[in-house]
């Protein structure tokens, strides 16, 4: 008895001091109550589900939140969810819960102290004026604010930013995610919504960009299993800063390894060599040694990636054969706003052919990244630079942006293929030189090189739009459309039906024109092409025009406009065959000064809180 008085005691003291509550990682033993208190009401403002991908991870030394563990006003009982420290109402220890009766109750409802209750007075982390709580009045992290409402819906904030250890997002119901998304049951949604920083080998709270030393990717570099689509004869490797070109040397021989090639990335700040294997052993045999022998170095396979054409060809039965996307997207009025004026949109793709008339003229520039000098112009990367340009003989969505045309897949037709070297080295190019959009109209597998240069990328502030895929509904996720730090489009045809080999899942954004569309094609010829590659093209289009309007715009600018004005398709809210429905260039022009006032007024509710790393 005397104890806890005296500890009741401590924590009046601590609370008026304004110390704040002193919170235990450890679990606490469950006390029952015979009678406990009835729970009061919290008010939940109604919000929609995040959009972001969800990873359920633990924190340290907390159980999984399973459920609906967290209510609003507090945890329940510790045992169940976590147990965050002493409280109580001299009945014994609860976690955070609601019922504590003695102003000094550290993590009861107390209404004068309460340092994690439901106070309505001084309680440090108290509803109506303090933190960690879930009151009405703009309170320290409270109300609508911070750090805030354990509860169903919100994280950390009925409106709250960081976390939702709840049912419904990752990281707020309207919130800022971590990455990935973690802590939560929301369903992951299309990229450019992490808003935080962090992951591909940089900490939680800090940008590739901004590390003295870039990281090596992180992971083991080994493929899936059952992935195939890598040379079978080639491995890539990235050395530490602290590895000398000897020692890459000695490497190479220690193997059984021959240079192919090697590229200085600038955005990684290193080199990337690809090196043929000569003693007949397989990638993941390589990439095993490697790892094995305790160097600084990251292996990986030499991915490859196909251009997202349909390749039986246009559909008659699938949409109008006329340009139809000029009449959709109402180009007439979209144009008197904006024609996308010298925006440099990158196109990384198969060779296009420079001398098209239908875009003469705004071609700024032209790079290989590994196609070869001989390489004939083809018909992909020449319909997709009509697709954004036309300006003469067709209409483009944007007819006075400038295209950076990057050669990356060699071939044509079907037999176009780029490895993860060249696309990396296509992409470094377009970093260097300025693109403010890059267009990736293909699809493979994941590669964690190319992921660290998406990510440096968007964190210059470039906007990165990729194709879905076309590999039908039963596909895994394709990339680089399905990474985080990229836009990823879906295809529908004239009536707005979804486009039947375009790939599902919930890392689609937005869908755009991609069924029987007419695009330039080489020789001053036109074409019709069909697939996430050319709505890719459309949507790529459609972001200069926002660009051009106001140049300021970042990535998630750009991503929050065509998401909010999008002409919702499919099923309820967002969906894995549409995203957030089809885009729609007019609409969103006119909204966005009204979207960018709604950031704006978010912005300044935004917790100033530092993560630690």
């Amino acid at each position: 008895m005397h104890a806890r008085w005296w500890n009741a005691a401590v924590l009046l003291i601590i609370g008026l001091l304004g110390i704040g509550s002193i919170v235990s990682s450890g679990a606490i033993a469950e006390t029952k109550h015979e009678k406990p208190p009835p729970k009061r009401a919290v008010q939940h403002p109604r919000v929609a589900p995040h959009s972001l991908a969800i990873q359920r991870r633990g924190l340290p030394n907390q159980q999984p939140n399973i459920g609906n563990r967290f209510r609003p006003g507090g945890f329940v009982k510790p045992g169940v969810g976590t147990a965050l420290g002493p409280a109580g109402n001299g009945a014994g220890p609860r976690a955070f819960g609601p019922g504590a009766r003695t102003p000094a109750a550290a993590l009861g409802n107390g209404r004068n102290v309460g340092a994690l209750g439901n106070g309505r007075n001084v309680g440090a982390l108290g509803a109506r004026n303090a933190a960690f709580a879930n009151g009405r009045n703009p309170g320290t992290l409270g109300a609508r604010g911070r750090l805030g409402n354990f509860g169903n819906r919100g994280a950390f904030g009925a409106r709250g930013r960081f976390a939702n250890f709840g049912n419904r997002g990752a990281f707020g119901a309207r919130g800022r995610p971590f990455g990935a998304g973690q802590f939560g049951r929301g369903a992951r949604v299309s990229g450019l919504g992490n808003r935080l920083r962090g992951g591909n080998g940089a900490p939680l709270g800090t940008r590739l960009i901004d590390m003295r030393v870039m990281p090596l990717p992180p992971g083991t570099g080994l493929p899936p299993v059952g992935e195939t689509r890598f040379l079978s004869r080639q491995v890539v490797l990235q050395f530490g800063t602290d590895v000398t070109p000897q020692q890459v040397t000695a490497t190479a021989q220690r193997f059984g390894l021959t240079v192919v090639s090697q590229q200085n990335i600038a955005a990684l700040r290193r080199t990337l060599y690809t090196f043929r294997i000569n003693n007949g052993q397989s990638v993941p045999d390589v990439i095993r040694e490697v790892q094995g022998a305790g160097l600084n170095a990251a292996a990986q396979p030499d991915y490859t990636y196909s251009l997202m054409r349909n390749p039986g060809g246009p559909a008659a039965d699938l949409g109008d054969p006329a340009q139809y996307v000029v009449q959709k997207f109402d180009l007439a009025a979209v144009h008197r706003i904006t024609e996308g004026n010298d925006v440099v949109i990158a196109l990384i793709d198969s060779r296009v052919d420079l001398k098209q008339p239908d875009f003469a003229d705004r071609i700024v520039d032209s790079y290989d990244a590994g196609c070869g000098p001989n390489a004939p112009p083809d018909t992909h990367g020449t319909g997709m630079a009509g697709a954004i340009a036309s300006h003469i003989g067709l209409l483009g969505i944007a007819p006075n942006a400038k295209i950076l045309a990057i050669c990356a897949f060699g071939g044509t037709g079907a037999s176009a293929e780029a490895t993860s070297a060249n696309i990396i080295r296509g992409l470094d190019y377009a970093i260097e030189h300025n693109a403010k959009i890059i267009n990736m109209s293909f699809a493979g597998p994941q590669d964690p090189a190319l992921a660290q240069e998406l990510q440096v990328a968007r964190e210059k502030g470039i906007l990165i739009v990729a194709a879905a895929g076309n590999a039908g509904p039963k596909s895994p996720p394709l990339y680089p459309g399905a990474d985080p730090n990229v836009l990823a489009v879906t295809a529908t045809d004239v009536h707005d039906h979804l486009f039947s080999g375009a790939n599902q899942g919930d890392y689609i954004a937005v869908a755009a024109p991609g069924v029987n569309v007419l695009v330039p094609a080489p020789n001053a010829d036109v074409q019709y092409t069909t697939g996430t590659s050319v709505a890719s093209a459309n949507v790529s289009g459609v972001a200069a025009l926002l660009l051009a309007e106001e140049p300021t715009r970042s990535p998630e600018d750009i991503r929050d406009i065509l998401v909010q004005t999008a002409k919702h398709l499919g099923t309820e809210g967002t969906n894995p065959q549409f995203g957030a429905g089809l885009v729609d260039p007019l609409r969103a022009l006119k909204s966005a000064p009204e979207i960018a006032s709604q950031k704006s007024d978010n912005a300044a509710d935004a917790p100033h809180v530092l993560v630690a790393h």
